[in-house]
């Protein structure tokens, strides 16, 4: 089995093993509106990851591009991105994600959106039932409570901006190489 599939694998069993540990939360919480938004963006984030697994970004053969030069040859396939790494053209290509072992392209760059706005009010509302939790372990002393939970707001902190850096490009119209490109040229 290739890095690549064992990456994807990876991602998907921790994807799993994080909806467990949510529902767990939720089942000590008690509170039924934050278990039902924590419910529903966990179940919109695994859909959204299976999709964004299995779906083609939308490739195109790659005999239109001359990798000498570096140059397309076929002026019609100018919206095709060649990714190296999935060794494929990708329409509207934004990125590849390593994590995903799949290119963010055109068909699949809503559902990494949803992803990754679905993970951003999952984690959002989980931290109300997390810090319930800690407080619910007399065990826990107070210098691990404050690095656990700084922890997870330094990680919430990261996909709110990754979240917002990609809303922002999808609702432009353009790929995080166009985006890049404009602010290099201010």
């Amino acid at each position: 089995m290739s890095i690549q599939f064992k990456r994807v694998y990876c991602t998907y069993f921790m994807e799993l093993m994080l909806f467990f540990l949510s529902y767990y939360q939720i089942i000590i919480s008690q509170r039924k509106l934050i278990s039902i938004i924590i419910l529903v963006s966990d179940f919109i984030s695994k859909f959204a990851l299976t999709n964004l697994i299995f779906t083609q970004p939308g490739t195109k053969s790659c005999q239109y591009f001359d990798f000498h030069n570096s140059i397309l040859t076929n002026k019609a396939t100018k919206s095709f991105n060649h990714c190296f790494t999935c060794d494929s053209c990708i329409y509207i290509r934004d990125h590849h994600c390593i994590w995903l072992n799949n290119c963010i392209g055109k068909r699949n760059k809503l559902s990494f959106v949803i992803y990754l706005m679905s993970k951003t009010i999952n984690m959002l509302y989980l931290i109300i039932p997390y810090t319930t939790y800690l407080k619910l372990m007399k065990s826990i002393n107070l210098p691990i409570y404050i690095l656990l939970l700084s922890t997870y707001l330094i990680s919430l902190f990261i996909i709110f901006l990754l979240s917002l850096y990609h809303i922002v490009i999808y609702l432009s119209g353009t790929t995080s190489k166009d985006f890049i490109n404009k602010i290099e040229r201010i």
